[in-house]
């Protein structure tokens, strides 16, 4: 098998996908397991067809615009949580 040697500026290793699924502790708050949260970040790379070397063999990478995605929803999702709760003081004040 050929050496892949992608720019780690667009892609990610499983590695660190698998460690933003721990710090954001997925399993517990969304009872999803590690490879299915993966296999979602897996086909959203796909679909974006920006695999600019065109491999066939890139399954272990994600590229960083999904995780780009990913972090702009999820802290659009948590600041609305916190401000239906009622608790918008915390978005708005400074440390």
């Amino acid at each position: 098998m050929d050496e892949i040697n992608l720019d780690p500026r667009s892609y990610l290793d499983r590695q660190t996908i698998h460690l933003l699924f721990e710090i954001l502790n997925i399993k517990l708050t969304h009872g999803i397991d590690f490879q299915s949260f993966y296999d979602i970040f897996q086909v959203a790379s796909e679909s974006l067809e920006i695999n600019e070397q065109n491999l066939d063999s890139i399954d272990d990478f994600i590229h960083v615009k999904i995780i780009d995605i990913f972090c702009k929803n999820f802290i659009r999702g948590f600041s609305k949580l916190i401000i239906e709760l009622g608790f918008e003081h915390f978005l708005f004040d400074e440390i």
